[in-house]
C-alpha cells in the first residue's frame, strides 16, 4: 500500500511539473482556484467544526471499540 501511495505522489508531482512547464498560465490559474477552494473549506470548518469533530470522534470510538475486542487496527478500520 505504501508503494502505491508513494508512486501516486511521485506521478502527481511529475505531472504537475510537466503541466507547469507546458502550460504555466493555466497551471497557475488552476492552482489559485484550488488554493481558494481549500481556504474556503478551511474557513467553513473553522466556522462550524462540529461535523468534523463528530466524524473524527466516531472514527476514534470505532477503533477503540475494536481494539478493546482484540482486533488489529486493519480489522477495526
Amino acid at each position: 500500500m505504501r508503494r502505491i501511495v508513494l508512486a501516486a505522489g511521485v506521478l502527481a508531482a511529475v505531472l504537475g511539473f510537466v503541466a507547469y512547464r507546458i502550460f504555466p498560465a493555466e497551471f497557475m490559474h488552476y492552482t489559485e482556484l484550488a488554493l481558494m477552494a481549500g481556504l474556503r473549506l478551511w474557513h467553513d470548518v473553522e466556522a462550524n467544526p462540529a461535523p468534523v469533530c463528530l466524524a473524527v470522534a466516531t472514527f476514534l470510538l470505532t477503533v477503540i471499540y475494536h481494539k478493546a475486542r482484540g482486533k488489529c487496527l486493519r480489522e477495526s478500520v
